[in-house]
């Protein structure tokens, strides 16, 4: 697999070239696409480290867990944005994130690297804090590329300017929002959820970035424990779940973490191809939205990367218990038939952990179940 130093081949040509003035509505949907991307990217990192404190009701944990909603609202919103100037918001395949990455912080010479594992001190000194701050919207130096959240939002801002003044002096606007497709309303479920803007004119397009880029009163809660006190090795953080290694006697169980790890991915790979469809105007695809995504955020894959951690990994492997988050072209019937072979495989094991064989059972047996009523 082509490692790239951001999280997708779109963003790698964005933040690795000169930064270009948008000319063409192809760029700037280029860029919104890349947007959703790279808003879409933090969640990851941040649902892993959730996933291995064991306190989930901790200060904490909610914090993490508002601030995973936060980008996915974000991400949301990006896609709104995208919907108004005639494109379609992606999230599988090539748009997919890929880790370990790096992404522009909020000041020139400052990035974050986003890495799969546990809430450890890296965690909450070096990825937590930066993702919730605020970056000076001014455009990257002629011929510099672009450094930092703010200069990469404003350069679409300044895009979307430009093309729209183009458009109305031809009677024109750019703000049509794609045939077959809607933008969302809401994001969340419940009263746990984000109301999101409808984007349909150019005033709505800076309202959307400046709230993207900090320049709004809107902003995450201070953190919930002091980030000086995370340079001493003795810090108290919150109790994890700690990465398991084989032993050299227990490699079927470092199997059984593997195929596991799979199935995580088999399920995302469905969730985000899910999200994607969610924008269609079918109300089919709507409900297919409603009905799949809630379980396979809230439980399926918190389930699968609990488990996970409980599993051991290979000796020396370059990789730990923790979930990849890797799309998967696997279809969801595949990832089923996959979840019932681990299921009968984890029955012939022996003398395993009897935690690791009942937990995992239990969670292959209650997603068995949802999924069974969805199809």
């Amino acid at each position: 697999m082509t490692q790239f130093r951001y999280p997708s081949p779109g963003l790698d040509d964005l933040f690795s070239g000169v930064s270009q003035p948008v000319k063409t509505l192809e760029v700037l949907r280029h860029l919104l696409q890349g947007a959703i991307t790279h808003e879409f990217a933090a969640i990851a990192p941040c649902m892993t480290a959730l996933w291995s404190i064991k306190q989930v009701e901790s200060d904490v944990a909610h914090y993490i867990h508002q601030q995973v909603f936060s980008k996915l609202a974000q991400a949301y919103q990006m896609a709104n944005l995208l919907l108004a100037v005639g494109g379609v918001p992606k999230f599988s395949g090539v748009h997919a994130p890929v880790y370990p990455c790096y992404l522009p912080g909020g000041e020139v010479g400052h990035q974050v690297k986003l890495v799969l594992g546990e809430a450890d001190h890296h965690f909450y000194r070096d990825i937590l804090p930066v993702l919730a701050v605020a970056s000076q919207a001014q455009a990257p130096a002629e011929g510099a590329s672009i450094e930092t959240v703010g200069q990469f939002y404003k350069v679409i801002e300044d895009g979307l300017v430009q093309l729209e003044e183009q458009a109305q002096l031809q009677g024109e606007t750019i703000f049509k929002t794609t045939p077959g497709y809607k933008q969302a309303a809401r994001m969340g479920y419940g009263v746990e959820g984000y109301t999101l803007l409808q984007v349909t004119n150019l005033m709505q397009g800076h309202q959307v970035l400046r709230q993207l880029i900090g320049q709004t009163e809107q902003s995450m809660p201070p953190l919930p424990f002091s980030l000086v006190a995370l340079g001493v090795e003795q810090a108290a953080l919150p109790a994890v779940q700690p990465v398991q290694q084989a032993a050299s006697g227990d490699m079927c169980w470092a199997a059984v973490g593997l195929t596991t790890a799979q199935l995580f991915d088999g399920y995302y790979s469905e969730l985000m191809r899910v999200l994607e469809r969610s924008f269609e105007k079918d109300e089919r695809m709507h409900q297919r939205y409603l009905d799949m995504a809630k379980p396979l955020m809230r439980d399926v894959l918190p389930a699968l990367a609990k488990a996970l951690m409980q599993l051991p990994a290979a000796v020396a492997a370059s990789e730990l218990a923790v979930p990849q988050w890797r799309y998967s072209l696997a279809t969801l019937a595949q990832t089923q038939q996959q979840a019932e072979q681990l299921q009968q495989q984890l029955n012939t094991l022996e003398a395993g952990p009897a935690l690791r064989v009942e937990n995992l059972s239990h969670v292959l047996g209650q997603i068995s179940a949802q999924m069974a009523v969805l199809d």
